[in-house]
């Protein structure tokens, strides 16, 4: 017999549509990467000499950053708990300081990102110098367009849960959502354009 209540339906995290455009930017970056793949497949020389160029170190410390801001947006989420859409303001004030603590991750990720930048700007290496650092700069300057997008959705977030007497967790779901796309991406950039 079967004992399971009938009218119980399954959640998906945050809103439908939204993983439409999260689907549609995963297909995007692939895209992009396979091409280059190609490219680096018919230049190997090239691509070695100049990913040579670039500082790992900023790389691997932008990972971090990212994983950690990824954490936060766990626990802010997990703060307010799975049930009921009414809790304390101490509850809200908490999960608060867990998406803006999320955001300044994505503050330090930024100006990271804008000393790498300035610092291959000052040493002469331009988007067009050669088609290695042409997608270099398309690729990680596209994520950080994501990134600065995900700093405004992960305000908003904060200040959602510290001044609505209730909750939307769909709405903070795929605000949630978003921020692991961000971190996903540059999961998959890091390796291929620093390290591969």
């Amino acid at each position: 017999m079967d004992t399971r209540d009938s009218t119980a339906t399954a959640h998906y995290s945050g809103e439908p549509t939204l993983w439409v455009l999260l689907l549609g930017d995963i297909v995007i970056y692939s895209v992009f990467l396979i091409f280059l793949g190609f490219d680096s497949n018919r230049q190997p020389e090239l691509f070695q000499q100049t990913q040579a160029q670039l500082n790992a170190g900023f790389g691997f410390f932008n990972t971090l950053v990212l994983l950690t801001g990824s954490w936060l947006v766990v626990r802010g989420l997990q703060v307010l708990g799975k049930d009921g859409d009414a809790p304390t303001a101490q509850i809200r004030a908490s999960s608060g300081r867990f998406f803006g603590l999320a955001l300044f991750a994505g503050v330090v990720f930024a100006v990271s990102k804008t000393v790498e930048y300035t610092l291959k700007a000052q040493s002469g290496i331009e988007i067009t110098d050669n088609i290695f650092f042409t997608y270099y700069f398309a690729l990680t300057g596209f994520h950080l367009v994501h990134v600065l997008i995900g700093m405004v959705v992960l305000w908003y977030m904060r200040c959602h849960v510290r001044n609505s007497t209730t909750v939307s967790r769909s709405m903070l779901e795929s605000g949630a959502n978003f921020w692991h796309l961000v971190d996903m991406l540059w999961i998959l950039l890091f390796p291929i354009i620093y390290l591969v």
